[in-house]
C-alpha cells in the first residue's frame, strides 16, 4: 500500500512517498527504501481544518489534504501508485543488474603484433592489417588500446604511421598498421592491450 507521510527532518514543506505491505500500519516505515519529496502548493494550515485531518502544526498539499501530527496517512490516486509501483520494480531491476555486475571479474589480454607476420619488410606497402585472437574469450566486445611499438619507413618521405583495431568481438579483432601519402612502411611493430568482462 502507498502510503504518506512526514519526516520532521525533511523540508518542512514535504511530503514523504514510501511503499509498505503494512495496509494496517500507523507509523511510517524505519528505513524506507526510496523517498520521494513532494512538496507543498498550499500555504501553512496552522490552527485550521484541512480535508484529510487536522491542519494544526502542519501544512496543506495541494490544497486537498494536509498532515499535521506526523503520522497521519492518506490514500494517493491511483496513478501516483501505479508510478510509484513501476519506480519501484526499475530500482529493483538495476539492483540485481549491479549485482551482477560486481560478481563478473574484469579480464585484461594483451599482446604484440608485427605487419612482418603478415608480409615481408622487402615489399613495403601504405596499408597492412592482420587478425589477432585473444588468449582467452571475453563475455563481451572488450575495448582495445594500440599503439606503436616500432616502425621501418623510408628516409625519402615524411615519417607517416597509423595503427588501430577494427572489428573487435569477444575472439579478437582487426589490427592495422597504416601510412599515408608518399610514406611506405617496411615494417612497423604494435602493441595492443584488450579491457573488458
Amino acid at each position: 500500500m502507498a502510503s504518506v507521510w512526514t519526516d520532521p527532518t525533511s523540508h518542512p514543506r514535504s511530503i514523504n512517498l514510501s511503499w509498505t505491505d503494512e495496509s494496517n500500519s500507523t507509523k511510517p516505515p524505519k528505513q524506507p527504501r526510496v523517498a520521494v519529496n513532494i512538496y507543498s502548493t498550499g500555504g501553512p494550515s496552522v490552527g485550521r481544518t484541512a480535508e484529510g485531518g487536522n491542519g494544526a502544526g502542519g501544512f496543506a498539499t495541494g490544497g486537498s489534504a494536509a498532515i499535521g501530527d506526523g503520522t497521519t496517512f492518506v490514500p494517493l490516486p491511483a496513478d501516483l501508485e501505479n508510478k510509484y509501483a513501476a519506480l519501484s520494480d526499475r530500482l529493483n531491476r538495476l539492483e540485481e543488474m549491479y549485482a551482477r555486475s560486481q560478481n563478473q571479474e574484469i579480464q585484461v589480454d594483451s599482446g604484440t603484433w608485427n605487419t612482418m607476420k603478415v608480409r615481408s619488410f622487402d615489399k613495403p606497402c601504405r596499408e597492412t592489417k592482420g587478425s589477432v585472437d585473444f588468449t582467452a574469450r571475453f563475455m563481451s566486445a572488450p575495448k582495445v588500446v594500440v599503439s606503436l611499438q616500432c616502425v621501418d619507413v623510408s628516409k625519402e618521405a615524411n615519417f607517416r604511421a597509423n595503427a588501430f583495431a577494427t572489428d573487435v568481438d569477444q575472439w579478437g579483432f582487426t589490427i592495422h598498421a597504416d601510412s599515408w601519402h608518399d610514406t611506405e612502411i617496411y615494417s612497423c611493430g604494435v602493441t595492443w592491450v584488450a579491457v573488458g568482462r
